[in-house]
């Protein structure tokens, strides 16, 4: 018998991201237990045509950058884990961050912000309180 997996999805609700102010997209999640890994699954969806579009998300995990596959990862004990996304490549004039994390959210901090020239674009940072817990089946 297998062990069913324990799953909290947290979103940011859907950001407004008129006339393209983020270019890019940047989601860090850092994992501060010092002995355990975290499992973590991270989506952007364009919701500019009114229905949820999955945005390709490329990864950058731990002190040695490894690439994830758009898939769940696994965050190393006390390391980050950055997220990155193309908003201008797909038009994303409005855009939803969703985090599921597996089996625990214990000791995982997430952040994302929108990113124009290398700067932050007002409006579009999101600290750790700001997701919020969602039920997805």
């Amino acid at each position: 018998m297998s062990k069913k997996s324990n799953k909290i999805v947290k979103s940011s609700g859907i950001i407004g991201n008129f006339n393209l102010q983020a270019l890019f997209l940047e989601i860090d999640l850092v994992n501060l237990d010092p002995d355990d890994s975290r499992k973590v699954l991270v989506e952007v969806f364009n919701w500019s045509d009114q229905i949820p579009v999955a945005l390709p998300v490329v990864s950058f995990n731990g002190p040695n950058n490894i690439m994830g596959d758009g898939g769940p990862i696994e965050i190393e004990p006390n390391t980050v884990c950055g997220f990155i996304v193309a908003l201008f490549a797909n038009q994303a004039f409005a855009y939803e961050i969703r985090i599921t994390f597996f089996d625990t959210t214990e000791d995982i901090i997430a952040s994302s912000h929108g990113l124009r020239n290398l700067e932050n674009v007002v409006g579009q940072t999101l600290h750790h309180n700001d997701f919020r817990v969602v039920e997805i089946d």
